[in-house]
């Protein structure tokens, strides 16, 4: 198993990187692949997120050794702040959420190079079980009938939430579904990464978060409950692969990116036709070393929460235009989620046009035709 250390912040972005909590692990003996070339990569991702599984899969199996790619891991606590790292060229590839991707792009200018997996089934709105909310049930909201609560029972409520963040988002996306708005509840805004903990010790009646940010924990907590979650409110979300330019700019960088991806499809197909133990003993290690464990009955869940797409779906979304629209299918999901924050003051207007021309399929292109 592989061992984690954590370094400090300093070491890599001085103050940028202060709030942030990451870890960096590699192998200790650099690999070397057909033809005896060797490649070194430094990856960025966040804790227990369910796109970055196949990485860690593929690590274990030793399939990034076997293909002479050596990989230096970086965690971040959310996409905004990883992204910042840039400033210090920190990393090469960054898989990260919509959040990471728009500041990727639009500040950052990085390249949006496969989108990874859904991101919806793991934002979650937690209350604890005595709540009016999950007293007045399901069935009342327009979006889907598996959300809790009515009109009555959510306004007023006080909600932890990373205000102009996808959370938010997904929070907005479910009060529109009683006709409500952000005005009928209380924001408290405070970063994911201790909304849960806060929640845990008494603060709000509403709680959002996300796989990394504490739902796990709250999942196989029997004194909370899940009321709403992003595959319920049709969010969109997604994880995505963003690429520093300086990195994909660089012939032997670009090499180990593409090598990256070739293996990291490899350990999708492994994942999607694979249910034995030694998976869901994967899944279990994965979250733990992450510090967000979980049982067995969780991880079985947790590899369904957000299926990783295939090969052929990662580039189709990036290749094809969605139907009735100018762009592709990939954009327009990014878009759609940029609209919001534009609507709510956390982006500017503009910021949409500065998005497009940044998706380039053909590190994904190249792994299609190389096999």
């Amino acid at each position: 198993m592989r061992k984690f250390k954590m370094l400090a912040a300093a070491v890599i972005i001085f103050t940028l990187l202060v709030s942030a909590v990451f870890l960096a692990c590699s192998r200790s003996t650099p690999a070397a692949g057909a033809g005896g070339r060797t490649y070194s990569l430094t990856v960025a991702s966040h804790p227990a997120a369910p796109y970055y599984f196949p990485v860690y899969v593929a690590q274990e199996k030793g399939w990034f050794e076997d293909a002479g790619l050596t990989l230096r891991e970086l965690v971040f606590t959310n996409g905004p702040i990883m992204v910042e790292a840039l400033g210090g060229n920190a990393w090469d590839v960054g898989m990260t959420g919509i959040g990471g991707v728009l500041s990727g792009t639009i500040v950052h200018n990085t390249a949006v190079i496969a989108p990874l997996s859904s991101d919806d089934g793991g934002q979650y709105l937690f209350v604890r079980n005595d709540s009016p909310i999950l007293a007045a049930g399901s069935g009342h909201n327009l979006l889907d009938p598996r959300i809790y609560g009515n009109a009555a029972s959510w306004r007023g409520s006080r909600v932890l939430v990373n205000t102009g963040m996808v959370m938010h988002y997904l929070l907005i996306k479910v009060l529109g579904g009683f006709n409500l708005t952000s005005n009928d509840v209380q924001l408290v805004s405070m970063d994911i990464s201790i909304t849960a903990s806060a929640f845990r010790a008494g603060e709000g009646d509403v709680c959002a978060t996300n796989i990394s940010g504490g739902a796990m924990t709250m999942l196989n907590d029997p004194d909370y409950k899940p009321v709403a979650n992003g595959r319920w409110a049709d969010t969109g979300l997604m994880g995505v692969a963003i690429a520093n330019r300086n990195s994909m700019a660089d012939p032997e960088k670009l090499e180990a990116i593409k090598i990256l991806f070739r293996v990291y499809h490899q350990a999708v197909e492994w994942i999607q036709g694979n249910n034995s133990r030694e998976l869901i003993d994967l899944a279990v290690d994965f979250t733990d070393e992450a510090g967000v464990g979980m049982d067995r009955p969780t991880a079985e869940f947790y590899m369904t929460v957000d299926p990783l797409y295939t090969l052929q779906e990662a580039v189709d979304m990036m290749t094809t235009r969605a139907p009735g629209r100018d762009h592709t299918v990939l954009e327009e999901r990014v878009i759609g989620v940029l609209d919001f924050f534009i609507d709510t003051g956390s982006r500017q207007q503009g910021d949409v046009e500065k998005f497009l021309g940044h998706v380039d399929p053909s590190v994904l292109q190249e792994v299609v035709r190389s096999r």
